[in-house]
């Protein structure tokens, strides 16, 4: 064959081809004309894509996938890659993929982020060692003494701020300072400093409440109720110190105890206590000067011309108690007043004194018996119904010698209460009786607890303020109950118009004549 017929065979072939396609694409034209079109699927997510540091991390949580043909197809939803590391903070990739039944395919990129672990961050913490009382004149720095801690940043002292000082050393009064400092996350702490500037600083002050008479062979320790206190520091106890002390309880003497105590500023108080370790107590004894016998309308005071006495603490008077007394100078008759002392060592003495109020005798006064022997006997003891008994007349003089013992039932074998009576006439027919109790008690009392007093009350005052020396105080006894009622209080000193540290004695006796003593310090400041 030739190249020419070759060539004419080869257009031939060519033409033909290009027929045949035009045909095909005219006919797949028309195809397509009669099919719905084709949509893609979409994924869509709902879930955060930002995770906390070490969370439990599920791909196709919130994943969902939907197709115009297909509807929901969320179950064809491919993770293609997913390289979430939860443990590690940073950005991860995960890659999804879907396709429907037309095999449309869709991807989603979706860029996880975690997070950095969040660390616990404590708050800054404020130390102080200067004092924060301050006398006029002084120098006062407020950063000095004050220092600030983190856990996590260590030493912020350098970083404290004042963001407020109102001290003014010149004048007396009540001052603040506000302190804040911040660490290095943004935690911020404040501290407000109550200072004080006093215009004096008052020395210190001892006080012993414990008693200085000690029997022999009697335990004695030298800091029980002895207590220390100053105007600025409080109550300084534990400062003190026994600079001397010679007590020996197993020989009878007068010993002494030197006590010394040092305030914040550097003020010293002593103290010299005295002791008396003595072999014998001897009970106290009282004496009457006062009549006896009263007529209808007079005044009538218990106390007037009573006193006592003690071998040990000499005139112990002030105190004397008036355990009863049921006198009423408007009506004649025979009354009775109990009266009751306790020595520094707790033994008791009882005088009952009877009184005589009578009508008043134009013509003739009656006569008077008077008894100064002690109404309280010891088993055992020898009782003469007649000692210590006296009589006398207006008129006649004494006429002791003509009471006679119209009854006496006392018998000191046995504890009890008893009564004699005395009866005596004078010359006129006017004739005075008298009722006397008298009480046999056991040798010892050891079965009686000796009663209590409680203070519920504050010692601390303010200058002005009211003050009640009995309000808060109660008293209770083993063997009586509450016998708050029989509460004395033996001195107070207490001034709420002035400052200073004062001092409340009070005292309390049971039916056994049992005694306690309680000393309360108070303080009155501005």
């Amino acid at each position: 064959m030739n190249k020419k017929h070759q060539s004419s065979i080869q257009k031939f072939a060519l033409s033909t081809t290009t027929l045949l396609m035009g045909l095909s694409m005219a006919l797949s034209h028309d195809a397509q004309a009669e099919t719905a079109p084709s949509y893609v699927p979409k994924i869509t997510n709902t879930a955060t894509n930002t995770l906390a540091y070490g969370s439990t991390f599920n791909p196709l949580t919130g994943i969902t996938a939907t197709d115009t043909e297909d509807g929901n197809i969320t179950s064809k939803v491919v993770v293609v890659s997913n390289n979430v590391n939860t443990k590690v903070a940073g950005t991860y990739t995960v890659v999804y993929q879907v396709t429907d039944s037309n095999n449309n395919t869709f991807k989603l990129t979706r860029t996880i982020v975690v997070s950095a672990p969040v660390v616990a961050n404590t708050a800054p913490v404020f130390k102080f060692t200067a004092t924060s009382a301050l006398t006029v004149g002084n120098a006062f720095n407020p950063l000095t003494g004050v220092t600030a801690t983190d856990v996590e940043d260590g030493d912020l002292t350098s970083k404290i701020v004042i963001v407020s000082n109102n001290v003014n050393t010149q004048v007396a009064g009540a001052y603040q300072v506000t302190y804040e400092v911040k660490d290095s996350k943004g935690t911020t702490a404040r501290y407000i400093r109550n200072v004080s500037v006093s215009a004096v600083n008052n020395p210190p002050k001892i006080v012993s409440t414990g008693s200085n008479n000690l029997l022999v062979g009697a335990t004695f320790n030298p800091l029980t109720g002895v207590t220390a206190t100053d105007t600025e520091d409080g109550v300084i106890t534990p400062k003190l110190v026994i600079v001397s002390n010679n007590v020996n309880t197993q020989v009878a003497g007068t010993y002494q105890v030197v006590y010394s105590v040092t305030d914040s500023k550097g003020n010293k108080a002593n103290f010299t206590r005295n002791i008396l370790v003595s072999g014998v107590n001897t009970a106290p004894k009282f004496a009457s000067s006062a009549s006896n016998n009263l007529t209808v309308g007079a005044t009538f005071n218990p106390l007037t011309g009573v006193s006592a006495t003690d071998a040990e603490d000499g005139n112990i008077t002030a105190k004397i108690v008036v355990v009863s007394n049921n006198v009423n100078t408007q009506v004649a008759g025979t009354y009775q007043v109990v009266y009751k002392v306790t020595d520094s060592r707790g033994v008791s003495s009882t005088l009952t004194r009877n009184v005589l109020v009578s009508a008043p005798v134009a013509a003739n006064n009656a006569p008077k018996i008077t008894n100064t022997s002690s109404n309280t006997l010891t088993l055992n003891s020898v009782f003469n119904p007649l000692a210590g008994i006296t009589a006398v007349d207006t008129e006649d003089g004494n006429i002791t010698a003509k009471v006679v013992v119209v009854s006496n039932n006392v018998n000191t074998k046995v504890a009890g209460t008893y009564q004699v009576v005395y009866k005596v006439t004078d010359t006129k027919g006017s004739s005075y009786t008298l009722n006397r109790s008298v009480t046999v008690i056991p040798q010892t009392t050891l079965a009686n607890t000796p009663p209590k007093i409680t203070n519920t009350a504050s010692n601390n005052l303010k200058l002005g303020a009211t003050f009640n020396a009995l309000t808060g105080v109660t008293a209770t006894d083993a063997e009586d109950g509450n016998i708050t009622a029989k509460i004395v209080v033996v001195s107070n000193t207490v001034n709420t118009k002035i400052a200073g540290t004062y001092q409340v004695v009070y005292k309390v006796t049971d039916a056994m004549g049992n005694s306690y003593t309680l000393t309360r310090n108070v303080l009155v400041s501005a």
